[in-house]
């Protein structure tokens, strides 16, 4: 038994030592792990969107506006090694000269198909100033060839700028490759006239596109689905619904995720059929609801809420809150399985709340095997770091994850850019043994901005468990309640007088504080503890496992 535990402390030691090699600059890239992009004097030079090639290229998407008059969308492409590729378009530069002065307002997802051709979503704004609600909005599609040429085989010119509905105006949000290099897009469609409060004028649209640009009629038969939140959810307070994310599936049918208004309080996820009807053999009707109005957090609107679909069809929803005095976002994570119920297992009563010290909206990135890393840019006097949280496919922080579950890297120190930076986009390599995200800067007084291109070397902090599978304490053993306060309860469900031996309770360095012989059930009086994250060590007939508990 003491070896057991011995060999318990010395993986714990080992995890701690090696912590700050979780995530790290990758000194291959660049020399130093990042790519300042510097622009022209009084440029701005936005950056939004990244995708990985094969190769480990990088392409950076944006949008440049090197004076008032050429306002453009652009992409630069980064070798693996981090060096500029001016092979790429036209000295680096990729961008479709018969969109100048057509200003688009951002970027909002870059696809790259199997041919290497470069599909980007942007949206259009032709801004109002005078009556906002007047402002213009429409879904602008570009394609660009592999070496950074435009593609004049979409749409004759490379671009497609297109409403669905004439009486509405859009704002894109994603983009899914279908068969054949068809596209589809999501997007909120607004009334005319009502761009700034579309609560009570907003629907949800999911328009389709064939590989040259034009509308797919077989789609809906009119190449788009355009419907108010209520198709999604009887009687609600509003018509606004957005679809955040979509995926085209193996057989063609299309998997869409969202949320409805913070009034009507839910997220949801539903499929459609390849004609563009609802698919009846998933969930209710094809739809799946996942109400949070009982669970004490609201939906945030304004791009603060997202959802991002896995590849084994589970879905993760979030929804950001920020508060600028003091800079402290909060972000509430849900999940749900593969047929799009929610888990009521994740996190506490089936959501996470975390938080962290900036106003960075959430831009997590999550694995192949659901667990997320949560990135934030912080602001720190003259010195900014960009800041990592762990989050455990079960929605708990990972307390293993640098130092009580927050990592802290500085990449750049003494930034004349300092305090007006944020993370804007980030991915995994295919293998999952890299991370690369991007930034965009701005100088104190806003003259100039410009983007930094980051590639960490990433290694999962493991969880912990020796000689047992961690299905024996998920199922026969029950730890309640976690997070506690002053008492914890370990009872073994199935009353087997020899399952449980002793445990023991250690905090993050390693050192024993609690260690108790037990059977069946015992309560034990943790009051003396202070707020944080400890290590409980069960020793069993079955061996030894491990769970991570927290004080609060």
């Amino acid at each position: 038994m003491q070896i057991k535990y011995l060999l318990a402390t010395i993986l714990f030691a080992t995890l701690f030592i090696n912590s700050s090699a979780q995530l790290s600059p990758d000194n291959t890239f660049s020399q130093d792990g990042v790519v300042k992009y510097a622009p022209q004097p009084m440029a701005h030079n936005f950056a939004t969107k990244t995708a990985i090639l094969s190769n480990g290229s990088i392409i950076v998407a944006g949008s440049s506006q090197e004076d008032p008059q050429n306002h453009q969308v652009k992409l630069w492409r980064y070798t693996s090694s981090g060096i500029f590729d001016q092979s790429f378009g036209t000295n680096g530069v990729a961008k479709n000269n018969a969109l100048i002065n057509m200003k688009p307002f951002r970027i909002m997802d870059v696809l790259i198909q199997d041919n290497g051709k470069i599909m980007v979503l942007v949206e259009h704004k032709d801004l109002n100033t005078s009556t906002y609600n007047n402002t213009l909005g429409s879904i602008l599609l570009m394609r660009f060839n592999a070496d950074g040429t435009v593609d004049n085989t979409f749409n004759s010119n490379g671009f497609r700028k297109h409403n669905p509905s004439p009486a509405f105006q859009y704002v894109p949000l994603s983009l899914a490759i279908g068969p054949n290099n068809s596209y589809y897009v999501s997007s909120q469609a607004i009334e005319t006239g009502h761009f700034s409060c579309p609560i009570g004028f907003g629907k949800w649209c999911i328009s389709k596109y064939n590989n040259d640009g034009s509308l797919d009629y077989s789609f809906n038969s009119s190449g788009f689905k355009q419907e108010s939140a209520n198709k999604l959810k009887a009687n609600t307070v509003t018509s606004l619904a957005i679809v955040s994310d979509i995926k085209v599936m193996q057989d063609g049918k299309i998997l869409a995720s969202g949320y409805l208004h913070n009034f009507d309080s839910a997220f949801v996820n539903f499929r459609l059929n390849t004609n563009g009807s609802f698919d009846s053999t998933y969930g209710t009707n094809g739809i799946n609801l996942i109400p949070v109005n009982n669970l004490g957090f609201g939906i945030s609107m304004a791009d603060k809420s997202k959802s991002a679909i896995q590849a084994d069809n589970s879905i993760v929803y979030y929804t950001s809150w920020i508060n600028y005095n003091p800079d402290t976002t909060r972000v509430y994570f849900m999940r749900t399985d593969a047929n799009g119920v929610g888990l009521s297992n994740y996190g506490t009563n089936g959501f996470l709340k975390t938080s962290y010290q900036s106003f960075n909206d959430a831009m997590p990135c999550v694995r192949s095997n659901g667990e997320i890393l949560l990135p934030n840019y912080k602001k720190n006097g003259t010195n900014q770091s960009v800041n990592f949280k762990y989050i455990t496919a079960t929605g708990q922080i990972n307390p293993l994850f640098g130092t009580n579950g927050l990592l802290v890297t500085q990449p750049i120190t003494n930034d004349v850019f300092a305090n007006a930076s944020r993370i804007t986009d980030i991915h995994f390599t295919d293998n999952e043994s890299k991370v690369v995200f991007i930034t965009t800067s701005s100088t104190p007084t806003y003259i100039t901005m410009h983007y930094g291109v980051y590639r960490y070397n990433f290694t999962a902090p493991p969880t912990i468990g020796i000689g047992i599978d961690q299905n024996f304490l998920n199922n026969d053993i029950a730890v309640y309640p976690n997070p506690f306060n002053s008492q914890m309860v370990i009872n073994d469900k199935n009353q087997n007088d020899n399952a449980i031996l002793n445990i023991r309770i250690m905090d993050l360095n390693g050192r024993v504080i609690v260690s108790k012989e037990m059977k069946n059930k015992s309560t034990i009086n943790l009051n003396f503890l202070s707020e944080g994250n400890y290590l409980l060590n069960i020793n069993s007939e079955k061996g030894l496992t491990s769970k991570m508990i927290s004080k609060r």
